[in-house]
């Protein structure tokens, strides 16, 4: 597997007169796990939008692997990327299997029919994210939290060397949680670059390899858990005071206010 390293090159992003995204550069080396961090609004979301090619900054650069991103085709990219949105349509009239099949429409061509090998890719996505029970359901019989699992199912049926997810352990349970940052430590470990929005900062600092901060746009921190997990940098972009100690089990990360601040 080629090694998919994503660098970015002071990009910036605009909305009206609103900058979204300042001036950010942010290397990503291939078979890691990325955590995007930040509150609400700091911009996690659009960074992964441009990564994923969905978005184009007013300037500077995304590349990934030597190539820039904009100068792929759809096509292309979707042979890369796999990129899964915070939100999956309810409404959808497909079944578990049709949805997750429609991440082999890269490897396709027009009009050509699934084969078996594109079956067995479907049959081991399934099996990872536990739907082989629920293949035949609609999506709009299922819980938010298996429409979730379908959509990281589609995203590794792509077979891509690059794993975007925004905020994936919305709606699932704890043992899902648990589940799902095991198997992209496993995709990392296979070579995949694995980069996945969270807000679960405990649930960051235990599974992902590389953290990176972001408050109003900007980079405010990155590298390693214990380079990025510093209690004044993140009560200041949290702008809550929080308290961080490594044990045996691992991080843990708390509040720190007062009752008097509650």
């Amino acid at each position: 597997m080629a090694e998919m390293v994503f660098d970015l090159n002071e990009i910036s992003l605009l909305r009206g007169n609103r900058t979204v995204i300042d001036n950010l550069s942010l290397h990503v080396p291939a078979g890691q796990v990325c955590a995007l961090l930040g509150p609400n609004g700091a911009g996690k979301t659009t960074l992964l939008r441009l990564m994923a090619g969905l978005a184009k900054p007013a300037c500077g650069q995304v590349v990934l692997g030597g190539d820039d991103v904009y100068a792929l085709s759809a096509a292309e990219r979707a042979k890369r990327i796999a990129y899964v949105p915070q939100h999956i349509p309810a409404g959808l009239p497909l079944t578990v299997t049709e949805f997750v099949l429609l991440g082999r429409m890269p490897h396709l061509g027009p009009f050509s029919q699934p084969r078996a090998a594109d079956r067995a890719v479907l049959d081991e996505a399934l099996a990872r994210c536990e739907l082989e029970q629920l293949a035949g359901k609609r999506l709009d019989s299922l819980s938010g939290g298996e429409r979730q699992r379908a959509a990281i199912a589609r995203a590794l049926a792509q077979q891509a060397q690059v794993l975007l997810l925004d905020e994936p352990t919305n709606h699932l349970d704890l043992r899902q949680q648990f589940r799902l940052q095991r198997l992209l430590q496993t995709l990392a470990a296979a070579g995949h670059t694995v980069i996945e929005v969270l807000h679960d900062l405990t649930l960051a600092a235990n599974h992902a390899t590389w953290l990176a901060l972001l408050d109003a746009g900007k980079l405010v921190g990155y590298g390693s858990p214990d380079k990025v997990l510093e209690p004044a940098a993140l009560s200041r972009v949290y702008r809550w005071p929080l308290a961080v100690s490594q044990q045996v089990a691992g991080w843990q990360l708390s509040s720190a206010a007062s009752t008097s601040m509650l």
